[in-house]
């Protein structure tokens, strides 16, 4: 695996590098988070879309180990930041990643153990689809007695 990568502090807008990005590595940010697995998926669609116009397979596959072919997703790792209070962190990231959407981290340190690049490279990331942008809309609307028409 050859990693070449890019770190600073702070920028206004992360979507241009995650958009560049093969493998999408962060802090486990509710926002980090969601904008990385956003992304995947916006560019996934991208790929379907003109796939189907040019009347092209929806995918481009790599072989796993077992020369089974996998799926090809941009990836998000997070790393989650064990020191913040209360560390809010953990549920969102873990919940997310026992679905199978990111791989996480549970301590910065663990980037350096000798097999993170491999684990990270060999992680083979489920779609997400993202919320259903009704349900809370029809949730407050049936709590509230409203018809839900």
């Amino acid at each position: 695996m050859t990693l070449t990568w890019e770190a600073y502090r702070f920028r206004p807008s992360l979507a241009n590098d995650m958009k560049r990005a093969d493998l999408i590595l962060s802090h486990a940010g509710a926002g980090s988070i969601m904008e990385g697995l956003t992304c995947a998926r916006n560019q996934e669609r991208q790929h379907q879309r003109r796939n189907e116009q040019n009347h092209q397979p929806n995918f481009h596959h790599d072989e796993n180990e077992d020369g089974v072919g996998a799926l090809k997703r941009k990836k998000v790792v997070v790393v989650i930041n064990d020191l913040l209070m209360n560390n809010h962190q953990l549920e969102l990231a873990n919940a997310l990643g026992a679905r199978g959407h990111l791989f996480v981290m549970q301590r910065a340190d663990m980037l350096l153990q000798k097999d993170a690049l491999d684990q990270m490279e060999r992680f083979i990331p489920k779609a997400f689809e993202g919320g259903d942008n009704l349900a809370f809309r029809q949730l407050a609307d049936n709590f509230m007695g409203f018809s839900s028409e």
